[in-house]
């Protein structure tokens, strides 16, 4: 049993530190033309994953008040009630929506015009040092 135990921990630990020599070092990756483009598809992904949580938070609440309708909670509450605070909670999902659009745009904006500040700045080292370590961590490969 004790060496079993050691001949899995053995195996793991090898495993775990041949990932990041087998992987490609990062000078590899394309120019700063790429990290835009990711940047961009990232940002899609991110807005796209935040409106499918958004529609489904939506969903399970008007799966919670529908039971609530079944086991009689809403017995003396009117319809017209009801539609009422859906259309609220409507126009407020709608409100989070565009203020959480109009959030990552004036990021996108902000991030552009720091790019454009940085891109002609410095010794081309510095530059280089700089597109080195503006590459994310979870890129490595690149």
């Amino acid at each position: 049993m004790k060496r079993l135990t050691i001949a899995a921990s053995t195996l793991a630990l090898a495993l775990g530190a041949a990932s990041p020599v087998l992987a490609k070092p990062p000078e590899a990756g394309g120019g700063k033309g790429g990290m835009m483009k990711e940047n961009g598809a990232m940002m899609q992904e991110m807005e796209k994953s935040r409106e499918i949580k958004q529609n489904r938070e939506m969903h399970e609440e008007r799966e919670r008040i529908r039971d609530r309708d079944d086991m009689g909670e809403h017995d003396g509450m009117r319809d017209r009630d009801r539609d009422r605070d859906m259309d609220k909670d409507r126009d407020r999902d709608r409100d989070r929506e565009r203020d959480m659009k109009k959030d990552m745009e004036k990021q996108r904006e902000m991030k552009s015009e720091q790019e454009r500040k940085e891109l002609g700045k410095g010794s081309e080292q510095g530059q280089q040092q700089r597109e080195e370590h503006s590459r994310k961590w979870w890129r490595f490969w690149e």
